[in-house]
C-alpha cells in the first residue's frame, strides 16, 4: 500500500525549533513578524508573542535597512536568501549580527526564515585583520573550541580549549594538515564537510561521537577568506544527560524517588515500589488515573496543575513544588519533574514523572523564614530602643543644662527688677548665661540633627565632625580619605556613616581612656569601608555589656544593607570597621 509522503505542519516545524539555538521566523509580504520560535528570547531579548505584527525593519540597523529591504524583496520574487548577515537591535539596546538562510512559500505567502547569531562567524572573519593579537587574546578566552586552517587544510590558528576539548596539544598540529594529525577512522568522518565547507562557501554543522575518548561534539564550519574557521563545543554532558534520561526508566524501579510514565492521555501506566511505599496507592489502584489526580488535594495550589497541563500538552518539561496528599490524606511537600519523552522520529511516547518528598526542606526554610522575621523584630526592637534613648538623653540635658541656666538668669533678672544688687553686673552675668544656654542648645541640636548633607559631601561631613572633636583636646585624631575626596553617596548611607562615628566617638571619650585615634575611610569596588583603630585600654567583645551602644551601630549598619565588625581585647585598645555598599548619587 503506498502511503502519501507526511509533510510536517508549521506547529510542528516550530515546536522543533524551540529547542534549538537558532530562530525560525515567519514574516508576512509586507515584512511583519507572523510567528517566531522561543529562541528569539535569546538572539534579541523577544519573546516571540512579543514579535508577531512587528515589522522587521522596526529591528534592522540603519545602516544595513536599504540592504536588508532589497535582500527581502528579492527573496518575494523566489530567489533563496542564503547567508544574508544584518545587524538587529536587542530589546535592551544592544546590538547583535544575524545571519540568514530563508525563502519565499508561495503557497503559504509568507517568507521563512533561520536567523543565527553571527558573533562568532564575524569574529572569526575578521581573525586574519590587523588586529590579529587582540583577537588571538579573546579566541583565547572563549568556552569554546577555535580553530583556523588554510585553503590546504592545514592548521594556522588552535586555541587552548581546542586543545582540552580534542586532547591534542597546539604543538603537535600547527601548520599541519589537520587530517595528518589524527587517526583515519576520524578524518573519514571529517573531511567530506570539511570540503564541503570550503567548496561551496556555506557554513556546515553537524554533531558526532568519538567513542575512542568518549566525547561528543557539536561542530561549526564556518569558510572564510583564507581558508575555514571551526567552532567545537563539548556536549558529551548534554547528551549524556539524554542517554540517562532514556535509560532512567530501567532503573527507576530501584530509586526511593516516586517515579510514574503517565501516556498521552496523561493517565497513569507504570509506578515504582517507591510511589507505592510513599503514596500509599498499589500499583493497580494508581493505573489508569490521570496523573494530576493522585497528588492533588484541597490545599494543593489550583495553578500548579493548570501549568502542569499547560506544559504536558504542549509537550514540554516543567518542574513545580506542590503540597501533594497521599492515599491517607496526609500530606507531604514535593518536587515533581516531568519531562516528554520522544521516539527516534520525533513521536510523543509517555511522559516520565518523578517526585521527590521535600517535606524537610520546607520544614527548614520555614525556621529559617522565622528565624529572619525574628531578627528583623530585633532590629526594630533596637531602634526604638535607640529613639527612646535619644530622648531621654535630649530630656536630661535640657533639664541638667539649659533648664538649670535659664532659671538662674530669671533670678537675676528678678533682682535687677527688685533694685537688689549691682543692675549691671547681674545683666551681663545673664548674658553670658544666655549665651551659654545657646551654645548648649545649639551644641545638642548638631548632636541629634544629621549633618548638613545638603551642602557638604561625606568627607567635608567627616572632616567638620572630627574637627569638632579634636576641638575638646581629649583626643589626637589622624583622619585619611584619600581616594573619596569628591564620592557622594546616598544620604541614608551618608547619615550612617556619620552616626556610627559619632556613637563609636562618645564610647572612645567614655570608656576607653585613649590618647590617639586612626580614622580611614576609603572604597573598594562599591563599598564604602569606615575603619576607626585607638590606642585605649580595649574590651571583650564577648562579653555581656549593659550599654546597647554597639548594638546601635550594628543595627544602623544593617539597616543599609552593611556590616560592622568591632576587634578588640584588654590592653589591646578596639578596631572597628563598618562595610556599607553603595551607590554615587
Amino acid at each position: 500500500m503506498h502511503t502519501a509522503p507526511y509533510y510536517p505542519t508549521i506547529q510542528q516545524f516550530q515546536r522543533l525549533f524551540d529547542y534549538s539555538l537558532d530562530v525560525l521566523c515567519y514574516f508576512d509580504a509586507a515584512g511583519r513578524f507572523v510567528q517566531a520560535s522561543k529562541a528569539s528570547v535569546q538572539l534579541w531579548g523577544y519573546a516571540p508573542q512579543e514579535l508577531v505584527g512587528k515589522p522587521f525593519t522596526d529591528l534592522v540597523m540603519p545602516e544595513d535597512l536599504e540592504r536588508s529591504l532589497h535582500t527581502f524583496a528579492e527573496g518575494k520574487k523566489g530567489g533563496k536568501v542564503v547567508g544574508f548577515e544584518n545587524n538587529f537591535r536587542r530589546k535592551d539596546g544592544s546590538i547583535v549580527p544575524v545571519i540568514w538562510v530563508g525563502e519565499w512559500d508561495e503557497q503559504e505567502q509568507m517568507v521563512i526564515a533561520i536567523a543565527r547569531d553571527a558573533t562568532e562567524k564575524r569574529a572569526a572573519e575578521a581573525y586574519r585583520s590587523k588586529q590579529d593579537q587582540l583577537l588571538e587574546s579573546i579566541l583565547e578566552r572563549i568556552h569554546e573550541g577555535f580553530v583556523a586552517m588554510d585553503r590546504n587544510f592545514r592548521v594556522t590558528f588552535w586555541n587552548k580549549e581546542a586543545e582540552n576539548i580534542l586532547q591534542v596539544p597546539k604543538d603537535a598540529v600547527m601548520y599541519k594538515v589537520i587530517w595528518d594529525c589524527f587517526p583515519p577512522e576520524i578524518a573519514t568522518v571529517f573531511r567530506p564537510r570539511y570540503e564541503q565547507a570550503l567548496t561551496t562557501q556555506q557554513p556546515v554543522h553537524f554533531e558526532t561521537f568519538r567513542p575512542q575518548v568518549n566525547m561528543a561534539f557539536d561542530i561549526f564550519i564556518y569558510p572564510s577568506p583564507d581558508g575555514l574557521v571551526v567552532f567545537i563545543r563539548d556536549i558529551t554532558q548534554r547528551k549524556q544527560t539524554e542517554e540517562e534520561l532514556r535509560r532512567l526508566s530501567l532503573v527507576a524501579q530501584q530509586t526511593d524517588n516516586i517515579i510514574a510514565i503517565s501516556g498521552l492521555d496523561h493517565r497513569v501506566i507504570w509506578v515504582n515500589e517507591a510511589f507505592t511505599r510513599i503514596t500509599g496507592y498499589r500499583s493497580d489502584e494508581a493505573i489508569g488515573k490521570p496523573i494530576g489526580s493522585i497528588f492533588d488535594g484541597p490545599s494543593t495550589g489550583p495553578n500548579h496543575f493548570s501549568m502542569a497541563q499547560e506544559k504536558m500538552a504542549q509537550c514540554e518539561p516543567f518542574r513545580i513544588e506542590v503540597l501533594a496528599y497521599k492515599k491517607s490524606g496526609d500530606t507531604y511537600w514535593a518536587e515533581i519533574l516531568c519531562q516528554p519523552v520522544f521516539d527516534e522520529a520525533g513521536k510523543l511516547l509517555h511522559f516520565f514523572s518523578m517526585a521527590t518528598d521535600i517535606t524537610e526542606r520546607k520544614k527548614l526554610q520555614q525556621v529559617l523564614d522565622r528565624e529572619q522575621q525574628q531578627r528583623q523584630q530585633m532590629i526594630t526592637t533596637a531602634a526604638i530602643k535607640v529613639q527612646e534613648q535619644e530622648r531621654s538623653q535630649v530630656s536630661r540635658e535640657l533639664h541638667d543644662n539649659v533648664n538649670q541656666v535659664l532659671t538662674t538668669v530669671k533670678l537675676y533678672q528678678e533682682l535687677c527688677r527688685d533694685g537688689i544688687g549691682d543692675s549691671g553686673e547681674l545683666v551681663n552675668k545673664s548674658i553670658a548665661l544666655l549665651q551659654d544656654a545657646i551654645n548648649e542648645i545649639r551644641s545638642l541640636s548638631k548632636r541629634l540633627s544629621a549633618p548638613s548633607l545638603n551642602r557638604l559631601n561625606l568627607r567635608e561631613s567627616v572632616t567638620e565632625l572630627i574637627e569638632t572633636i579634636g576641638i575638646t583636646d581629649k583626643l589626637e585624631i589622624e583622619l585619611d580619605t584619600n581616594g573619596i575626596e569628591a564620592l557622594e553617596v546616598a544620604q541614608d548611607v551618608h547619615l550612617t556613616i556619620y552616626r556610627i562615628l559619632q556613637e563609636h566617638f562618645t564610647n572612645i571619650l567614655k570608656h576607653a581612656e585613649a590618647t590617639k585615634v586612626w580614622v580611614r575611610l576609603y572604597r573598594v569596588d562599591s563599598v564604602l569601608v569606615c575603619q576607626v583603630r585607638d590606642n585605649g585600654k580595649g574590651f571583650d567583645p564577648g562579653q555581656k555589656r549593659k550599654g546597647i551602644g554597639i548594638g546601635n551601630m550594628a543595627t544602623r549598619a544593617e539597616s543599609v544593607k552593611g556590616q560592622l565588625l568591632i576587634n578588640s581585647g584588654p590592653g589591646q585598645g578596639c578596631e572597628l570597621e563598618a562595610s556599607i555598599p553603595i551607590y554615587e548619587e
